[in-house]
């Protein structure tokens, strides 16, 4: 039989979505927060993206300049069904021109607030929720940087690990490299998933200038230095182009000096992220008709595979952009 007891405990584990009390007490070497700090992040993982941003105190005041952006962040989180929101809202909403304004995603904001002070009310305990408690609701997005000011001591060994972590493109599950027949879409999307969360839950936003790691150089290279082997003539052929097309640009005097260097001009010339998601997406769907065509011939004796082996072409700019985004 489950006692009064037993509920409170999960009313209680509910209302800290997995993050065990943190007081501060004791804590000099920031190891208790350094915990503290992983358990938010998973449980931000599986929250709204507002809430996210009000947590890690990156959410910015809502201005014409930025409405449409943190309308849409506000929409999706209805969409996707967070604090309390309905697909049948979200259609409600989206075509209701006061919910494009700055006024009402302001107190959308306000109300998300409310759930995370009271998200910190029960994660906090001791001097840490005098703290929050002295904050309040208006400042709730203050708190998160207040106390890893106080208790972080991240080292530059420990941020430049987790630059290297990035680096390393290892991105599935399973720890393992990518396959041939992996899906690039998919292993582009995780790679830049990587680069969000070094960005917004491992360096400190007042680290974030200059830093190589979050740029989309940086991306691009993580990429192409971890994709499997079998696309690195694909991702040749890009260069070579976006190399003949930039020379094409320059004054006719600089142009016959450029062609001259030959390869050397082009091996490590810069690529966009989206030529180069574009370009190797295509080359994915390119091989996945061949393998499909290899396995109907094996499987049905040469029979016609033309039905099994029907496959996308190019990505489309739209699709291109959500893999890059998602």
């Amino acid at each position: 039989m489950t006692s009064k007891q037993d509920y409170e405990e999960v009313a209680a584990h509910d209302a800290q979505r997995g993050v065990d009390p943190h007081d501060g007490i004791d804590d000099h070497a920031g190891q208790l927060w350094h915990i503290c700090k992983d358990q938010i992040k998973d449980a931000l993982a599986t929250w709204s993206r507002r809430a996210k941003k009000i947590t890690l105190g990156e959410q910015e005041a809502v201005t014409q300049s930025n409405i449409i952006y943190e309308a849409n962040v506000m929409l999706n989180d209805i969409d996707d069904g967070f604090h309390g929101g309905s697909k049948k809202d979200y259609k409600e909403l989206y075509d209701a021109n006061y919910a494009w304004t700055p006024e009402y995603v302001e107190k959308s904001i306000f109300r998300i607030k409310q759930d995370v002070y009271k998200w910190f009310l029960a994660i906090f305990t001791g001097s840490c929720l005098a703290k929050v408690k002295s904050y309040g609701v208006e400042r709730v997005d203050e708190i998160y940087k207040e106390f890893d000011s106080i208790y972080g001591k991240t080292t530059k060994k420990d941020l430049h690990d987790k630059e290297l972590e990035f680096e390393a493109g290892i991105v599935k599950k399973d720890g393992s490299e990518m396959y041939p027949q992996d899906d690039v879409a998919e292993f582009i999307r995780l790679v830049c998933k990587s680069q969000e969360k070094l960005r917004f839950l491992e360096i400190p936003s007042d680290q974030h200038a200059g830093n190589e790691y979050l740029t989309e150089e940086k991306l691009v290279e993580v990429i192409t230095n971890n994709i499997h082997p079998s696309y690195a003539p694909t991702i040749d052929d890009l260069r070579h182009k976006s190399w003949l097309q930039s020379i094409d640009a320059l004054p006719l005097g600089q142009r016959a000096d450029e062609r001259a260097k030959g390869v050397k001009g082009w091996i490590d010339f810069k690529v966009s992220l989206t030529d180069l998601t574009d370009i190797l997406v295509h080359k994915y769907r390119q091989n996945k008709k061949i393998w499909q065509s290899e396995r109907v011939s094996k499987t049905c004796g040469g029979r016609d595979s033309t039905a099994a082996s029907q496959g996308q072409g190019r990505p489309t700019q739209a699709e291109t952009s959500t893999i890059i985004k998602s």
